[in-house]
């Protein structure tokens, strides 16, 4: 889908990668801009991909995020003049 498409951003919830794999999920024409991952739960987490040649600024927001209740994951992107943020709320979340 996104070969056959111009998009300069994809948002995945639920990537379900670690902080030590995720660098094995590639997508052709992608980077990760930003990548927000599980230490003790499975699955679960949030991230950016942007087209290549993109400009960006990574956000901090691993702050905010209580896992398995809210994880975000975001990226500014000045020459859009946009905040782009990846949120996921687990349904069985608490907070």
């Amino acid at each position: 889908m996104l070969q056959d498409n111009d998009f300069f951003a994809m948002c995945i919830c639920e990537h379900w990668c670690t902080n030590l794999n995720y660098n094995l999920v590639q997508l052709k024409g992608y980077v990760w801009a930003s990548i927000y991952c599980r230490s003790v739960l499975i699955h679960g987490g949030v991230g950016i991909f942007l087209k290549q040649g993109i400009r960006y600024q990574k956000l901090e927001l691993n702050s905010f995020c209580s896992e398995g209740n809210f994880e975000v994951s975001g990226v500014i992107l000045k020459d859009y003049k946009i905040i782009l943020l990846a949120i996921y709320r687990p349904p069985v979340g608490d907070k």
